[in-house]
């Protein structure tokens, strides 16, 4: 059986997730959510060039919009103040936030759909 968690990520767990080889479907990057509880900055930029699988989520448990256009809005805020605190990161543009929406997450569900078809 496979299970989620949820974990805020730090800006150094792209690298602890490649250093421990965590088996690690997809992360959801929840932006709404994140910035309604004060949880902090996911730097998805970092996650994605570490080869990370990053989807985009709408968790209203800790948000108010189950608005996938919302969550959209708010990576490309989250990364932009990532930047204007580290000006070597590169912010999320409006194509890299729309393959989050849509593609991102599907890369998880797949690869774990086919590591259950081969067990």
């Amino acid at each position: 059986m496979h299970k989620g968690i949820s974990y805020v990520m730090k800006s150094n767990d792209s690298r602890i997730i490649q250093e421990r080889e965590f088996n690690i479907f997809v992360v959801s990057h929840c932006p709404t959510s994140n910035i309604c509880i004060l949880s902090g900055l996911c730097h998805v930029r970092n996650l994605m060039n570490a080869g990370v699988p990053v989807g985009l989520g709408t968790d209203v448990s800790g948000g108010y919009s189950s608005s996938i256009i919302e969550a959209m809005r708010h990576a490309i805020i989250t990364s932009k103040v990532i930047a204007m605190k580290d000006p070597n990161y590169k912010p999320l543009d409006f194509k890299d936030v729309f393959y989050l929406a849509t593609l991102g997450g599907s890369q998880g569900y797949w690869k774990m759909k086919l590591k259950l078809i081969l067990l």
